[in-house]
């Protein structure tokens, strides 16, 4: 595990080199025949079938992340159930798309080993959500005054273990399939 780790660093660093390459060479052909953009808007390439479910998982991670920064210096009280309730509607329709995404690559291939690592892939982000949906009802408790500190205190640990071990098991899942891609 320890040798993957600067394999993983040294392969992204290459496909990021590619990637830029192909990009700037794409752009150079393209800038003639585009039209201008309105201010405040970016131009992105297509993306590929393979970084579609990638980008959405990571989206919603990411997404989960910043919930679970703000929830932790939140002091006791200070978010109402209604706040709860938008950020998992949130981030329930980030993971509807994704999972949209994910199982369209599933119909493309059929079967196989990407069909199986795919699996795999909905498996792992179903216990990531259940893993952070948890959390967040360990928080909806103890803001709403159903939980004491001490308890809030003794659980809330390894409630964040447990989301942190299962976003890093997806994220090491979508790696695997974006190098199988390869």
């Amino acid at each position: 595990m320890i040798r993957r780790r600067p394999l993983r660093w040294v392969l992204s660093i290459a496909v990021a080199a590619a990637l830029g390459f192909s990009a700037a060479t794409a752009l150079r052909a393209q800038q003639q025949t585009q039209k201008p953009l309105p201010e405040g808007y970016v131009r992105q390439g297509p993306v590929k079938l393979g970084q579609a479910p990638k980008m959405a998982f990571e989206e919603k991670t990411g997404l989960e992340t910043q919930y679970m920064a703000e929830l932790a210096s939140a002091p006791k009280g200070s978010i109402s159930k209604t706040e709860f309730e938008r950020k998992r509607n949130e981030v329930s329709e980030l993971r509807g798309r994704a999972l949209q995404r994910l199982s369209e690559m599933k119909q493309d291939l059929g079967s196989g080993r990407q069909f199986d690592l795919l699996t795999r892939v909905a498996e792992a982000e179903r216990e990531e959500d259940r893993a952070f949906r948890d959390l967040l009802n360990l928080y909806l408790q103890y803001h709403g005054s159903r939980m004491n500190e001490e308890t809030f205190k003794r659980l809330q640990p390894n409630y964040r273990k447990r989301v942190e071990s299962a976003v890093n098991h997806l994220s090491d899942l979508l790696h695997e399939t974006q190098t199988e891609e390869k």
